[in-house]
């Protein structure tokens, strides 16, 4: 900020100098965009400090918006002689502008990070989970280092409650947690020194599984590293759990595709629901014509049966017999082969 201000004072000094024909008035409003990028860029400077040269950082800024540095230190110097203009009131519309974007960048970020923590609650799922530890004898404390196997890069939340009794006399009781990769090594070590004299312990930690990572070890044999020899033990471990949680870029894109699943079939649908109701509409149809015909054609048969078994027993002979003269005279017949009516009103062949 020094350092934009003590450039705007050395251009109010040059003004003077300048000659009077070139230069532009820059309005009030690009004026203060200029002004806010130049702040951004000065907060930059002091943040990780590139060591630039002020008019090397500056002069793009007002390049882009097609300025030069003497329309930059005219504009500057004529604004004490311009009626109602206040240069404080361009630079409050400046960080006016710095405000607006920072809350809008603000925004975006919260969105981001809400959807990555839905995403992560939402596919969460215990990878290990015991009730109750009990552990009185020193043949207890066998089994009381646990590996989880973990196939899948992300987070694994441990969580578990702890009694000490009194009678329990050994000392410096603590448990160790950690991750341990394809080549054995370890990372993440977590050490908990235990709370005695039956004050209820608890114990929280978060451990990142990456790539080529194998086991979480939970290592809850405190009294291997007690100091002294052990005596006899008396505690026990409780509510023990062991949570997975996706990192937040795959959470973010597991519940987008599962949004997605969710929404675009049901999109889909409405949008070839009128089209499949057409097309069902047409088959209907389409069956019921086919019906209809089917029902005609079965009456013509029946019909055709009924006259020629009339004809036949006027003639005295079998239906067979008349029903092959029937189609011999259909098959020999010729478009010639018609009745035509005399005008008078007698038939001829």
């Amino acid at each position: 900020m020094k350092r934009f201000l003590t450039y705007i004072s050395l251009c109010v000094a040059m003004v003077w100098t300048t000659s009077c024909g070139g230069p532009q008035i820059i309005p009030d409003d690009e004026l203060a965009q200029i002004f806010s990028e130049a702040y951004v860029q000065n907060a930059y400077l002091n943040a990780f400090s590139r060591g630039h040269d002020t008019l090397d950082i500056y002069t793009p800024i007002w390049e882009r918006y097609g300025y030069t540095e003497e329309d930059m230190r005219f504009t500057i110097g004529n604004f004490s002689k311009r009626k109602s203009a206040n240069l404080s009131d361009v630079v409050d519309e400046a960080i006016r502008i710095i405000e607006a974007e920072r809350a809008a960048a603000t925004h975006k970020l919260a969105v981001r990070d809400t959807l990555r923590e839905i995403g992560r609650r939402l596919f969460a799922h215990t990878v290990h989970y015991d009730t109750l530890i009990r552990i009185r004898r020193v043949a207890d404390t066998a089994g009381l280092v646990i590996r989880i196997p973990v196939r899948e890069e992300g987070d694994y939340d441990v969580s578990y409650s702890y009694v000490v009794d009194s009678t329990d006399k050994n000392h410096n009781l603590r448990t160790r947690h950690y991750v341990l990769n394809n080549y054995n090594r370890r990372s993440g070590e977590n050490i908990h020194r235990m709370r005695r004299n039956e004050q209820r312990g608890h114990f929280k930690g978060n451990f990142k599984v990456r790539e080529g990572d194998q086991y979480l070890v939970l290592d809850l044999n405190p009294y291997a590293n007690s100091l002294g020899e052990m005596t006899a033990p008396d505690m026990r471990i409780d509510s023990l759990e062991v949570v997975f949680y996706m990192g937040n870029d795959k959470a973010q894109d597991s519940i987008s595709r599962k949004l997605l699943r969710k929404t675009i079939p049901e999109d889909f649908q409405r949008f070839i629901k009128p089209w499949q109701d057409s097309v069902a509409r047409r088959d209907s149809t389409l069956r019921a014509i086919a019906d209809s015909i089917r029902m005609v054609e079965d009456s013509i048969r029946i019909a055709q049966d009924s006259v020629l078994q009339r004809m036949a027993d006027s003639l005295n002979i079998s239906l067979d017999s008349l029903r092959t003269l029937n189609d011999t005279i259909s098959i020999n017949a010729t478009p010639d082969s018609t009745l035509h009516t005399d005008p008078r009103g007698t038939e001829a062949q």
